[in-house]
C-alpha cells in the first residue's frame, strides 16, 4: 500500500545523504514529492528507519538554493533508498512546488 500524501515526479538532480556514522553518501534524486524522494545511491549501508540529513539544490527564482532536510529511510532497493521527509522549511516546499505542479 502506498502512503504518499502528494504526487511524485521524475527528476534528476544531485543529493547528499549525511549520516552520523557513515558520513556523506552522494547520489541522485530520481523522483520527488512534497513528502519525500527516491535517492539512487551505490552500495548503501542504510537501513529502513535510519535518520539522515539530505542536502540538495533547487532553483529559486534566478538562482539555486541549498536545502537541508531531515529524512528517514522508508525502503531500500538494489538501486537506492526511499526517503520520507521528517522536517523541512517552508522554503523547501516553495522550491518543490513549481517542479511538481508546473507553477
Amino acid at each position: 500500500m502506498d502512503h504518499r500524501w502528494s504526487a511524485r515526479k521524475s527528476v534528476d538532480f544531485n543529493v547528499k545523504l549525511d549520516h552520523p556514522a557513515l558520513g556523506v553518501i552522494e547520489g541522485s534524486v530520481k523522483d520527488v514529492g512534497l513528502g519525500g524522494m527516491f535517492c539512487k545511491v551505490r552500495n548503501s549501508l542504510l537501513k529502513v528507519n535510519t535518520a539522515v540529513n539530505l542536502m540538495f539544490n533547487l532553483p529559486e527564482g534566478d538562482r539555486e538554493k541549498t536545502h537541508n532536510v531531515g529524512a528517514v529511510v522508508t525502503y531500500v532497493t538494489d538501486d537506492g533508498v526511499g526517503m520520507a521527509f521528517k522536517n523541512f522549511e517552508v522554503s523547501t516546499i516553495r522550491s518543490l512546488r513549481p517542479m511538481l505542479y508546473n507553477d
